[in-house]
């Protein structure tokens, strides 16, 4: 940022903070909130505030760190594990760079888990926050699974995918080589079993599709033997006839526990939705009126999150200091947020979430829809805070004593983390913790080499989006347009997020891999590595600040350089 620039960033930042000790002066005179003309006055210090606040947060934006470099062929052969949505943009990254790779999937056909999923489930997003970033996709706004499938398999035929896929084809192991070089890597199908060499191993196998996570269950011992009905894990409830004419227990609080409610309010006697804490809401129309791509979606929303909980730990220190002063204003900017919320999903009382929104976003994102928040307002899904503690013939009985019939559990609990296919020794060097694999820019691990982690360990606004940009990183390192980093460079980075995250974010099972709202400034990361321009609307300030960020606006990264 130039001496103009420096200029303007120290100039921003005091006329900020004037503008935030005016807002929040105990002066009543000031800005009293007690009369129209002082809300209006403190309203409009708030917004002076944050406008000077967000042209520091995009002035400041670091300049691409790196020089394109001209790279060379990379001669090895490349494992990727899991032809789902990184899988499948892996295999299109290194294709084009000319890499040799096979892809392997246990599934017989591609898309993870968008080929095979419960009834009626789909994305929470527009269709532009899911889509591959050069490949629009044909669907329109929260599409569902059968669409999105298709869609994937359109991507294979596009860009010519197929003979680099195993399909019906199951990893059993995975290990390094002696001295660390080469792996070895052991699959089954139905013509039998091999073991394979490779130079290099990506894992694909995503965030929330693994292993059905069926552990509460096991918790619920009085009883269940003499349970006369179904039991299952939400990945199972893939036929509507399982619930028609049905009373309906979902147990869990995420998107896949109110989708399968919504559904079985459709077709059965009775939903019941349980779960033992309440997360907030996030609206597609905030207020009614504003969709929530304009809010947190852009430039704008993330600095919002910047502010208020702190700079994604790349970032320029200016952003830092920006939160330091911002964070009154932006806290109280939250608790409107939070105000309208609560309103329009009725978040009160027992039913407020015990975090504040954004943290309680960062563990338990979900976006409710219009249909969902009707079904709770009229009684056809009932909500009940609390959890299973035994078992009947047909109801199960929850912590206060009281039955709730029942012809049908479902565990809409989500999924744990294997790591079974990758071998002892591998799994102790890549120190996985109880919140998750901390890797460098979400992909490689320090201490092992030539293995990489491609959608595996990272969640963001833009999961697909995301991962394209990944592989295209990734496709370029192996190539040395970027050069790796050292495992000390590794280490730094890994020990810095795991200190900014666990000082902050919940504490979950894939707390490592949170990127979430702060997503715009993980790519910008990824992009200055590759010597990409991150601001994706050059010198339009306005629409870099205001106009929401998603795929298209990485379109062309594929083999530019």
């Amino acid at each position: 940022m130039g001496r103009m620039g420096a200029s303007i960033a120290v100039l921003t930042l005091l006329a900020t903070l004037a503008l935030t000790e005016a807002a929040f002066s105990k002066n009543p005179e000031a800005a009293s909130p007690d009369s129209s003309s002082g809300m209006m006055e403190l309203l409009l210090k708030i917004g002076a505030a944050l406008a000077t606040g967000m042209l520091l947060h995009v002035m400041a934006q670091p300049k691409n760190a790196a020089k394109k470099r001209k790279g060379e062929e990379y001669k090895g052969k490349v494992c990727v594990l899991g032809a789902g949505v990184a899988g499948l943009q892996v295999a299109r990254s290194l294709k084009n760079r000319g890499i040799d790779c096979v892809v392997f999937d246990k599934a017989p056909d591609v898309g993870g888990l968008w080929r095979h999923n419960y009834v009626d489930s789909g994305i929470q997003a527009p269709k532009l926050m899911y889509e591959f970033p050069d490949f629009p996709a044909p669907y329109g706004d929260f599409a569902k699974t059968p669409e999105i499938q298709s869609y994937i398999k359109s991507f294979v035929d596009k860009f010519a995918l197929a003979p680099l896929l195993r399909l019906n084809t199951k990893v059993e192991s995975v290990t390094q080589g002696a001295g660390g070089k080469g792996w070895s890597v052991s699959v089954s199908s139905p013509s039998g079993a091999e073991t394979l060499i490779f130079d290099y191993v990506v894992i694909c196998q995503g965030m929330y599709s693994t292993t059905p996570n069926m552990e509460m269950l096991k918790d619920y011992t009085p009883g269940k033997d003499v349970f006369k009905g179904r039991v299952m894990h939400s990945s199972e409830y893939t036929d509507a006839a399982v619930a028609e004419g049905k009373q309906v227990v979902v147990v869990g609080s995420g998107k896949s526990a109110i989708d399968i409610a919504l559904h079985a309010s459709k077709v059965g006697a009775k939903s019941t939705l349980l779960f033992r804490n309440a997360h907030w809401g996030t609206p597609r129309l905030i207020a009614g009126l504003i969709p929530f791509k304009f809010v947190f979606t852009g430039r704008l929303g993330q600095a919002l999150v910047s502010w208020y909980k702190g700079a994604w730990p790349s970032q320029a220190g200016s952003v830092y200091v920006a939160h330091k002063i911002l964070w009154p204003v932006i806290a109280a900017a939250f608790r409107l947020v939070e105000l309208i919320f609560a309103i329009q999903f009725g978040h009160f009382g027992k039913w407020r979430p015990s975090l504040d929104f954004v943290k309680d976003f960062y563990g338990y994102a979900q976006i409710h829809t219009p249909e969902y928040t009707k079904a709770i307002t009229s009684s056809k899904v009932e909500l009940v805070k609390s959890q299973i503690v035994s078992f009947g013939p047909d109801y199960v009985t929850i912590q206060n004593g009281k039955r709730i019939a029942a012809d049908v559990v479902v565990f809409a609990t989500g999924f744990g983390k294997s790591y079974g296919f990758l071998s002892p020794a591998l799994v102790q060097q890549l120190d996985i913790d109880d919140d998750g694999l901390y890797l460098y820019r979400h992909m490689l691990p320090a201490g092992v080499k030539d293995i990489a982690f491609v959608g595996s360990e990272s969640a963001s606004l833009s999961n697909i989006c995301t991962y394209g940009i990944q592989a295209e990183w990734l496709a370029r390192m192996l190539t040395k347009r970027i050069q790796e980093p050292s495992d000390l460079l590794k280490t730094q980075e890994i020990d810095m997020f795991k200190t900014w995250k666990r000082g902050w974010m919940p504490k979950t099972g894939s707390r490592a891999g949170m990127i979430m709202a702060h997503w715009i400034h993980y790519h910008d990361s990824l992009l200055r590595d590759m010597g990409e321009p991150h601001r994706r609307f050059g010198m339009n300030w306005l629409a870099e600040i205001f106009h929401p960020y998603d795929a298209r606006a990485y379109k062309g990264l594929v083999g530019s350089n």
